[in-house]
């Protein structure tokens, strides 16, 4: 995993990455200290390994058009073990940074107007009250 993690970063991206806080629901692993989504990816891994051998000589009875009977014959003896892995690494993928910087001024043009909204409205009630 450290090999991918400086890849990963130059993209925009983390690889196992620390976790601010547990997810609030089903859909991400956790939440990065800037509110990234950590994405859990689950591997389930068979490994096979097979071996096979010849063993022994010996008789055989072929049946075909012509019966032949005798000779010397080859067998094969195989074997095959499997384990499994299962892990899961934790990644957050790479924020579109256009979308980001469209964010953040979308919310400041918004509480700019909500300052301004409430700085009239506060202004509304001085005048009511001065009018009494």
């Amino acid at each position: 995993m450290a090999e991918a993690q400086n890849p990963a970063r130059e993209l925009g991206g983390y690889v196992n990455p620390t976790a601010l806080r547990p997810a609030e629901s089903g859909t991400h692993a956790g939440v990065t200290a800037k509110g990234h989504a950590i994405y859990a990816i689950d591997f389930d891994l068979a490994v096979v390994v097979a071996t096979e051998g010849e063993i022994g000589a010996g008789a055989k009875l072929q049946v075909a058009s012509i019966i032949n009977i005798g000779g010397s014959g080859r067998s094969t003896d195989k074997h095959q073990t499997t384990s499994r892995v299962k892990f899961a690494v934790h990644v957050t993928m790479p924020v579109d940074t256009d979308s980001t910087e469209e964010r953040t001024a979308r919310e400041t043009a918004m509480n700019a107007s909500k300052r301004q909204r409430n700085a009239n409205i506060a202004a509304a009630n001085l005048r009511q009250d001065w009018r009494g």
